[in-house]
């Protein structure tokens, strides 16, 4: 199976997400450090709780990384780290 991270600047939608879970939602950018880049993501199933997280897009690589910061599960909070290839103009950026 293939999975995909659809994201813009106002929405973060992967297309593995299950309902209920905290991984697609509105999202706002907050700063930036080189090719980190830091953001809040309020999940669609779950909107009083803020997600907060970092994208990881180094500078001509195929690959970013996606990490959420303390998302509830059974046993606390996790953060969670995915990985997806770049596609689209800025893939070469």
């Amino acid at each position: 199976m293939e999975f995909y991270l659809f994201l813009n600047q106002n929405r973060m939608e992967p297309t593995y997400a299950a309902e209920g879970d905290y991984d697609s939602g509105a999202l706002r950018f907050g700063d930036s450090q080189g090719d980190e880049y830091a953001f809040e993501l309020i999940p669609d199933d779950h909107p009083t709780v803020t997600i907060k997280g970092t994208i990881v897009a180094p500078a001509g690589s195929s690959v970013i990384t996606v990490i959420l910061r303390d998302v509830p599960s059974l046993n606390g909070t996790r953060d969670r780290t995915s990985y997806f290839c770049r596609f689209g103009d800025d893939a070469e950026a």
